[in-house]
């Protein structure tokens, strides 16, 4: 607490002096001295075991019934019971080493029964053997700076959101842990914990009822845990266990996985509605490292490989690990090398009006050059974009491009009825969409009815409530909306009657043996029926035998989509 004291020292040694003969008292000139001192001031007699103090300490501590046989006792009686070791320590130090400062910082209690915080600080004089016989000193109330360095403690070390200990309190505790240890190499673990699709939740219920779920989980937490284990939130939907006592790994993981199945049936938010999953991944010390920044890195590895393995589940940190974490972060700055150096184009393929057997729209697909290794398949790196929020970027190049070429159509008169766009759920809620299509469609003379933007069944279910809100905003502007891969993902007949699609894409895994089964050409039928029972239009994609078209065609299936009309190619001389 220093610099926040300016002791008086030629004061003190005034009271000294001046306290036999009680000039103290009776010189007006001390005595507006005093009373102009912001600090208390104290004499002690220790021989007489005599205490006294100047009217500053009075206005706060309580008055003794007879002041002039104060002790330091009485004194003592209120300071904290938790700091009254601390004192007793500090002062009988002092009186032993016999010079230089006093000093003690303890809580003491005023007239109200609060306790406030004071600084205490004073000097000796000693007999001719060296002894402390008397003492003065000052009393200053820094309850305010001691209430501030609390607060600003818990600011540094502490997540106001749910009161845990954050990431630099973690790493406090482990070197702390580390440090006082009576066997350095006892194991211990690091379990990184993570709420899956935990962004879905902001996105479709907004971050109020998101906050919400994060009390609640730290909550679940604690009261899971219990206080024996070390909790700490270290990012916005990220936890962070420290755990000392284990026998094997094997029983920890099996630990973790009752507590994952645990939390599965657990309900969250406002309406106890919510049913989530989380994702953990552990690091071993010292197995998989020996300090803070290593152990928090191999964990959230650990978590990665986790999340990436599919999500409601725990993994164990190893070395292949941080391989493949290496390979997918050299596939990252690869697709930003790509998008900077222009090494995506983007190819179109037929979609075909079956009862005219004319070519009606195109499907704009986008396809990767590599400078070394060649042509990359949409399915590598489009998951790899989508989980590094990349997807976002790339689809921004592709509305600007197939806009873009559209109007080269126009302007040639060859432009096809619509043409087809796939988005990612990220892409529909995340980006400002609308805004860039009409944008777009100013600058380039494109009319919202002549582009078709798909998406799958997956990634509106994961953003379900914003999803349609968006969907909808964009069918009432005019444009085309079409549901991809439909019956790969939740397939949910109520969900198609909730979305506003024009048109249903079925996956080319229904059409593939369309020609060989009586049971799939049932299912394909029944599909088709109730789609234009709610008046959607079906696309059959994958359609490369002429067997599969005129089964296609007895069942009044719209539009076919494949190799038997067309690949995707990089220009079309005449796409309508």
């Amino acid at each position: 607490m220093d610099g926040y004291i300016v002791v008086l020292y030629g004061l003190i040694r005034k009271v000294e002096m001046k306290l036999k003969n009680k000039w103290l008292n009776n010189s007006p000139m001390f005595q507006m001295m005093l009373e102009g001192a912001k600090d208390g001031l104290w004499f002690w007699d220790v021989e007489k075991d005599l205490y006294r103090m100047t009217f500053q300490d009075r206005e706060v501590v309580p008055e003794e019934e007879k002041p002039e046989e104060a002790s330091i006792e009485g004194w003592k009686a209120l300071i904290h019971p938790e700091d009254l070791d601390s004192v007793n320590e500090s002062m009988d130090k002092f009186l032993q080493q016999g010079e230089g400062i006093y000093e003690s910082t303890y809580r003491m209690k005023g007239k109200d029964d609060k306790y406030y915080w004071v600084y205490s600080r004073g000097i000796g004089k000693t007999d001719d053997e060296g002894k402390i016989i008397q003492l003065a000193g000052s009393h200053t109330d820094i309850t305010q700076q001691v209430e501030l360095n609390d607060k600003l403690y818990r600011m540094a070390y502490y997540d106001a959101l749910t009161n845990l200990p954050n990431g630099e309190k973690a790493r406090e505790y482990f070197c702390d842990v580390i440090h006082s240890r009576k066997v350095p190499d006892a194991s211990l673990a690091f379990i990184f914990v993570d709420i899956d699709h935990f962004s879905y939740i902001n996105n479709t219920r907004g971050y109020e009822e998101g906050n919400r779920v994060l009390r609640e989980m730290a909550d679940f937490l604690r009261g899971f845990l219990g206080s024996d284990v070390f909790l700490a939130r270290v990012s916005a939907d990220e936890f962070i266990i420290i755990l000392e006592k284990f026998s094997t790994e094997e029983s920890l993981q099996r630990k973790i996985r009752r507590h994952i199945k645990f939390f599965s049936n657990a309900k969250f938010g406002r309406g106890k509605d919510l049913s989530l999953t989380c994702s953990v991944g552990v690091a071993i010390y010292p197995k998989d490292g020996r300090d803070y920044d290593t152990l928090v890195q191999r964990a959230s590895t650990a978590l990665y490989s986790a999340k990436k393995n599919g999500k409601d589940q725990c993994m164990f940190y190893d070395e292949e690990m941080s391989r493949r974490v290496y390979q997918m972060n050299d596939q990252m700055q690869q697709i930003k090398r790509g998008i900077e150096n222009g090494e995506f184009h983007m190819v179109y393929q037929p979609i075909t009006d079956i009862a005219k057997g004319k070519m009606q729209g195109l499907e704009a697909l986008i396809r990767w050059d590599h400078p070394t290794r060649g042509p990359i398949s949409p399915k590598e790196f489009i998951p790899i974009a989508e989980e590094s929020k990349q997807i976002t970027a790339i689809e921004g190049w592709i509305l600007k491009e197939v806009h873009r070429q559209c109007a080269r159509w126009k302007r040639e008169n060859i432009m096809p009825e619509f043409v087809s766009i796939n988005l990612s759920g990220r892409g529909l809620i995340e980006s400002n969409l609308i805004g860039i299509l009409k944008e777009l469609g100013a600058e380039y003379g494109i009319a919202p009815k002549e582009i078709e933007l798909e998406i799958t069944e997956t990634a509106v279910m994961n953003c379900m409530t914003r999803g349609v809100q968006v969907l909808e905003k964009l069918k009432t502007l005019g444009y085309q909306l079409a549901l991809d891969d439909f019956g790969t993902g939740y397939s949910s007949l109520n969900y198609l009657n909730q979305l506003p699609f024009n048109r249903i894409k079925l996956d080319r895994s229904f059409i593939e043996d369309i020609d060989q089964s009586k049971r799939q050409q049932f299912i394909v039928k029944a599909i088709i029926t109730l789609c234009h029972n709610l008046r959607t239009q079906v696309i059959a994609e994958g359609v490369e035998r002429e067997s599969q078209q005129r089964i296609l065609e007895k069942m009044d299936c719209d539009y076919i989509q494949g190799y038997l009309y067309g690949r995707p190619e990089r220009t079309l001389e005449n796409p309508c």
